[in-house]
């Protein structure tokens, strides 16, 4: 029964088909023609074609020639207030808006009773203050959209956001109450403290951050830039310890308001009223980084081996910071990978003369920079029995930065480092922490500082490290790591 229904059906839909096909001259010939011939992938590549082969980088014949558009070239600008806070912003055409104030306070301020408290204020932010609740804190932020951050280094501590422009005004007046109106409450300390203790944790297990955190020990050993950023000291973070932080380094002098995307005179007007209550200067000055240079070990059971060799160098105030920075782009590093293949473009030194050497898991350079003092490190990691083969390879590219300079070399690492601050241009976040470390600090760096570099800036940067004792760290297995004074040595 159910078969014949379903052929009836078949029927009727091909008989009313048909009459489709009738009413609009339709028949069912089909024409059969020879499928064309199939072309693999190259070979559609070389046929000719009736379109014309026009170069990447010349118009279209008959397409309109493109107009051209004025840029835009905001100013930056910046104001000293009454009570001695900066402001300085950057406008821009961008409908969001990046703010934040800074406080020249960072690892470097603490001492060993107070240690990690930068880096705990970043989980406790935007907590409860004595105007609102930490849910009030949060649902101002949701309806205005805003995204709130908070990041400690050894110098600073940043609190910043992005917001609409219409935004703004509200966003400054969260990052203000944050700053100076925390009320550090008990429950809320609580809760914060097994974040601040995962954060450690998760850094604690990475060999990378923490050769970075052990080099840093030896060269400024027990001061400023040589306490921990990540302490995994028993510090007991309570409301006496959080406010006397607070009224210490959370001072007008110490503070910048930072502004993209948001008019300057609006931003003064803002800053002026948000942070009006700001105490004077509390009279703690930073203590001045002392360079000492020295060996730090931390053994942990792992197959591989990780150095550092260091020496102090041209701080952000120095007339050679750029050329550092050029040295740095020159030397290069990363993962250990093929130079050879087609596409690797992998011409930096590290990756030349180290990273092509089957024993070399990766290695790096880096330039630490601070306002008063900067390491440069040359960093590796090899399996334990390798260690010594490492640290005279790690040795000869150190003294190979004092030695001749290619000028392709050289116009190469200025071309990677001119490319990595214009990339960075296109960062707000970036140009926010860039226009306050430099209110900060002066360290500005233009295309033009860097055009200026030459071979002799390269040597004579080079040359003044090695007048600096050695510091030098090694993390893992330390088995096969040879002596401190072995190395400092082969430098003297």
């Amino acid at each position: 029964m159910l078969s014949s229904s379903m052929n009836t059906a078949r029927t009727t839909a091909v008989r009313a088909a048909k009459h489709v096909q009738q009413s609009r001259g339709i028949t069912n010939r089909v024409i059969l023609t020879s499928p064309p011939k199939e072309q693999g992938f190259f070979e559609s590549l070389l046929n000719k074609t009736s379109m014309p082969a026009v170069p990447l980088d010349h118009n279209f014949p008959g397409a309109a020639t493109p107009t051209e558009v004025a840029v835009q070239n905001y100013a930056t600008e910046t104001t000293t207030l009454a009570n001695g806070v900066r402001v300085v912003s950057c406008d821009s055409a961008a409908p969001v808006a990046s703010v934040g104030a800074y406080v020249d306070a960072g690892s470097r301020c603490e001492n060993m009773e107070a240690s990690g408290v930068s880096k705990f204020m970043e989980h406790f932010a935007y907590k409860s203050t004595s105007n609102r609740s930490e849910f009030k804190t949060f649902r101002d932020n949701q309806a205005a959209g805003t995204q709130v951050f908070c990041t400690a280094s050894r110098d600073h501590t940043a609190y910043t956001a992005e917001c609409l422009r219409e935004n703004v005004g509200a966003t400054v007046n969260t990052l203000a109450d944050a700053i100076q109106n925390a009320s550090f409450d008990f429950d809320e300390l609580h809760e914060a403290l097994p974040h601040y203790k995962e954060q450690v944790a998760l850094k604690l297990a990475d060999p990378w951050a923490q050769l970075d955190e052990t080099v840093h020990a030896a060269a400024y050993n027990g001061n400023t830039l040589g306490l921990p950023l990540y302490s995994s000291a028993p510090t007991v973070f309570n409301k006496e310890l959080l406010d006397v932080y607070v009224k210490t380094f959370h001072t007008s002098k110490r503070v910048v308001v930072s502004g993209v995307g948001v008019a300057h005179a609006d931003l003064v007007s803002m800053a002026t009223k948000e942070f009006k209550n700001l105490p004077a200067d509390s009279g703690v000055a930073n203590a001045k980084a002392q360079y000492t240079g020295g060996d730090l070990r931390v053994k942990k059971s792992s197959p591989l081996t990780y150095v550092s060799l260091g020496f102090e160098t041209a701080s952000w105030a120095s007339k050679d910071y750029v050329s550092l920075l050029v040295l740095e782009s020159m030397m290069g590093g990363g993962a250990s990978v093929s130079t050879g293949g087609p596409g690797k473009g992998v011409h930096s030194r590290l990756q030349q003369n180290l990273l092509s050497n089957d024993f070399v898991q990766a290695a790096q350079a880096g330039a630490s920079t601070h306002s008063d003092s900067s390491l440069f490190v040359l960093s590796a990691s090899t399996t334990a029995n390798q260690a010594e083969q490492l640290v005279d390879a790690l040795s000869g590219e150190m003294h190979g930065m004092a030695g001749k300079v290619s000028a392709e070399e050289l116009a190469r690492a200025k071309t990677q480092l001119k490319s990595t601050v214009s990339m960075q241009q296109e960062s707000r976040q970036h140009v926010l922490d860039t226009l306050a470390r430099d209110t900060l600090s002066g360290a500005a760096v233009t295309s033009a500082q860097i055009d200026a570099v030459s071979e002799a800036d390269i040597q004579r940067v080079a040359s003044a490290m090695f007048k600096t004792p050695l510091s030098m760290a090694v993390y893992g297995n330390l088995s096969y790591a040879p002596r401190y004074d072995t190395v400092a040595n082969r430098f003297a």
